[in-house]
């Protein structure tokens, strides 16, 4: 679909009654359950189930087996059989996962720049293209067929929801990016049903504190089995509820997800809905999924992928210490990832063992995911920004700067594809996502300042500064 027929159906769902867009929604929740969890589904879930009781070495041994796989099917892609020959690499002669360790990483923009020239095969109907840019701003195309969802999400549900007594079919409050409810629109509803799957959409656009009444009396009355959520956006509410007494239905669980957990978000939840909250750990990507066990522990599947941990040396951090995720993903054999720089910097854990059993790794803590919190000039609180640039093409990386309460500044490193027209996609994305009386501004820079630790911040609060 075209970016302007996709324009066309957002201003027909703004523009249409509730009934309509709940039909909308209902249909949209449709088609999205048929692709995750029809097909091979419920038989990789099986599968899924059954290597979690593995050992250390039998996790060890399907490792060595899926890599050289998909280094084998990675060498009908140009891309890779280039990167081989150069480095003298030969999957089938993969005797540990460290061996893979003779190829260079693959960063964020390689694969911006030679997506295409990574597929091993001319896509087919069922392939997605999944725009991702998540904290760094520099959108990447993630080619993912049908069978690799449903892959996917076989392992969401064996690996993490039914680790505490929930499934795919368990009845879902979700606050989520989707704008569900006009963001210009100030009365309620500030959601919209799936009746079909059982699953209730929250608008996270409008956690103005004089709506969170609204958002407690309807997660009453839906009654979630499990609830997906931002932290930054399920916190608002929790804090709410408990300030002014109103009680909250008690899911089985909720998961967190795209955002770093802070200790205060993870007691205000967890108090105020009277639940555990099981963090997961994944990316567009998908080559690494991590997801809390029962005894609160993040382990990383390492039948999904192969993790590496490495310092800024290139060495492999040991426990305890911080290192870069690069990792190298099992299931997608049309658009592989070998040895891919998620952008992510994490710390395993210390400990040889869990008392779940499992033997998994641990992740201690996600140390680089927490992006600076702006405010509209209602006060509201803007949560993230990738939205904004979601179909937006030619931008190599991008920032988004707040400078006062009304002004935001995107600033882009252009690639020369970036026009007039792409400018005023962008201009409108972020109008869109912030609501009425912002301005907008574009900045064209030659490079994106870093910090003096050299990372990358992707939203910017300039407010103080200029105080």
């Amino acid at each position: 679909m075209t970016r302007a027929a996709m324009s066309a159906l957002d201003q027909l769902y703004s523009a249409a009654p509730l009934l309509l867009q709940e039909v909308a929604t209902t249909w949209y929740g449709w088609r999205v359950y048929r692709r995750r969890y029809k097909g091979i589904f419920a038989e990789e879930a099986r599968r899924v189930r059954e290597r979690e009781s593995w050992s250390t070495e039998q996790f060890i041994a399907y490792q060595i087996q899926q890599l050289r796989q998909i280094g084998e099917v990675a060498r009908h892609s140009p891309f890779y059989r280039e990167r081989f020959q150069l480095a003298g690499f030969d999957p089938a002669a993969l005797e540990k996962p460290a061996d893979l360790s003779v190829l260079p990483l693959l960063s964020r923009d390689q694969l911006r720049l030679h997506g295409q020239d990574m597929l091993t095969a001319r896509p087919e109907h069922d392939v997605t293209t999944y725009k991702s840019s998540g904290t760094s701003g520099t959108p990447r195309n993630i080619y993912r067929s049908r069978r690799m969802d449903q892959m996917i999400w076989a392992y969401w549900d064996a690996r993490c929801w039914n680790w505490f007594g929930a499934s795919h079919r368990s009845r879902k409050a979700v606050f989520g990016v989707r704008k569900v409810h006009p963001v210009r629109r100030m009365d309620p509803p500030f959601w919209r049903h799936d009746w079909l799957t059982g699953i209730c959409y929250f608008s996270i656009y409008h956690l103005r504190r004089e709506n969170l009444a609204h958002y407690c009396r309807e997660l009453q009355r839906f009654a979630p089995e499990l609830m997906l959520a931002y932290p930054s956006a399920i916190y608002p509410v929790a804090r709410f509820a408990l300030d002014e007494g109103v009680s909250l239905p008690r899911p089985r669980g909720i998961v967190t997800t795209s955002e770093t957990l802070s200790a205060e978000q993870r007691r205000t939840i967890e108090q105020a809905f009277g639940c555990r909250i099981y963090d997961q750990y994944g990316a567009a990507e998908a080559c690494v999924f991590g997801a809390t066990c029962e005894q609160g522990h993040l382990h990383v599947s390492p039948d999904f992928g192969y993790l590496e941990v490495l310092k800024a040396d290139g060495k492999p951090a040991e426990p305890g210490e911080m290192g870069e995720v690069v990792c190298t993903g099992f299931l997608n054999e049309l658009q592989p990832l070998i040895r891919y720089q998620l952008g992510d910097v994490v710390r395993l854990s210390r400990l040889s063992h869990c008392a779940c059993g499992r033997n998994m790794p641990i992740i201690e803590e996600i140390c680089g995911r927490v992006e600076d919190m702006l405010h509209t000039v209602r006060g509201d609180p803007v949560i993230r920004f990738d939205p904004a640039f979601k179909g937006v093409h030619g931008i190599r990386e991008g920032q988004v700067v707040q400078r006062a309460k009304d002004l935001f500044i995107v600033r882009i490193v252009p690639d020369p594809g970036f026009s007039a027209d792409e400018e005023a996609t962008l201009i409108r994305n972020m109008e869109l996502h912030l609501g009425p009386g912002h301005v907008i501004r574009v900045e064209k820079v030659a490079q994106i300042p870093r910090t003096a630790s050299g990372k990358f911040r992707a939203v910017v609060n300039e407010m103080a500064s200029s105080a």
